[in-house]
């Protein structure tokens, strides 16, 4: 990945260099041969991590206090970011009635004073 990483950098600098021409890139996500090489890639890394797991009885309590912990601190901040959604949202509501009342206060005033204070400004 660091190679690929690399050698994107290489490429974005010589673009914004000028030395390489700019081209468009895009990954069809329905590729066969992209699908076969995530199947393979999940078998190789993801899949020996999860039968190890399985098969050690000592393991097996820790992996399950950290998943508790894991869902505990998860549901924890769905919570929180529940609480501030609706923290902000009273907020911009709170600033658009501001806004509106102050709309509201300028269109009571004459026309005549309106061009007035336009003309001070």
């Amino acid at each position: 990945a660091m190679d690929h990483a690399n050698d994107f950098i290489l490429w974005a600098w010589g673009v914004g260099a000028g030395w390489v021409s700019e081209t468009c890139y895009s990954v069809i996500p329905d590729d066969g041969e992209l699908q076969n090489f995530s199947t393979e890639r999940h078998r190789l890394c993801i899949l020996p991590l999860l039968t190890n797991n399985t098969h050690q009885n000592n393991n097996s309590s820790k992996n399950l206090s950290v998943i508790r912990q894991l869902s505990e601190s998860i549901s924890k901040q769905i919570e929180h970011a529940t609480t501030t959604n609706k923290l902000m949202e009273d907020n911009m509501s709170c600033i658009k009635e501001k806004y509106d009342k102050k709309k509201d206060r300028l269109k009571k005033l004459h026309p005549s004073i309106l061009y007035f204070s336009l003309l001070l400004t």
